[in-house]
């Protein structure tokens, strides 16, 4: 499965395949598919977890062009997306959610994008954490107060990236 540019879904997914492969391997009968059936469905629940993560990336303010505007307007969210990111909005992503070991995405991933994009009720997130799981966690509540103040300062992705090509000149690629 291929969901993204950068193809680390793709290799996640393939060493998800091969692990969950080898271990019901053992069990398979051509006469019973319920091994099959199951390896398929965790499979499922894999590609799945995947296309939510990525789409959640979509969820963003922006309306400055067309593509955004369709983004917002008409991009229909996955069932995932659309039971859950209201709760989550609220009360941050629980990690209960994201129980299943092969999940490539979870809690943290969730956490880490809606912070980036703003649909992450950062005190409330950070109220919980500091509540309940501080000793646990506090490397990661340090850097979301950081983040917080610095997502106000930072620069747009269109200069950022006119930036970097303007330092492309200075890049040797020759090995």
């Amino acid at each position: 499965m291929f969901v993204e540019p950068l193809e680390a879904s793709s290799i996640g997914t393939t060493i998800q395949q091969c692990a969950n492969f080898v271990t019901v391997l053992q069990f398979f009968d051509r006469d019973q598919d319920y091994t099959a059936k199951k390896y398929n469905k965790i499979m499922t629940d894999v590609a799945t977890n995947i296309v939510d993560f990525i789409q959640l990336h979509y969820f963003t303010h922006r309306q400055d062009s067309d593509f955004w505007k369709f983004c917002k307007n008409s991009l229909e969210p996955t069932e995932f997306n659309r039971e859950y990111l209201p709760y989550f909005k609220q009360c941050t992503p629980d990690p209960n959610f994201f129980r299943e070991s092969l999940l490539l995405f979870k809690q943290l991933n969730f956490m880490q994008v809606m912070h980036g994009l703003r649909l992450l009720d950062s005190k409330q997130a950070i109220k919980i954490y500091e509540t309940h799981l501080e000793k646990i966690y506090q490397s990661q509540i340090q850097k979301m107060k950081e983040l917080d103040g610095e997502l106000a300062d930072s620069i747009p992705h269109r200069e950022c990236t006119e930036i970097l090509k303007s330092r492309q000149t200075i890049i040797n690629y020759n090995l």
